[in-house]
């Protein structure tokens, strides 16, 4: 399963990430919502889209067949 990691976005994007939207809302759209304006979204390889203004983008692959024991935390 691909993933990407955006560091660096909008502090509204951080925001609207960690909020919990009932029912099928896009958290994007809750984004656009709070900055009165809609929020910009690439696809970042073809496979995922990312909201737009992120300092970098880490992509990389979780292998969802795969299970492993957690070290101690």
């Amino acid at each position: 399963m691909p993933i990407v990691v955006s560091l660096g976005v909008d502090p509204v994007v951080f925001l609207s990430m960690a909020l919990k939207a009932g029912g099928p809302i896009d958290k994007l759209d809750i984004t656009g919502g709070l900055k009165g304006e809609g929020t910009g979204v690439f696809r970042l390889g073809g496979e995922i889209e990312v909201p737009a203004g992120a300092e970098i983008y880490l992509k990389g692959y979780v292998d969802d067949g795969m299970r492993q024991q957690d070290g101690p935390l």
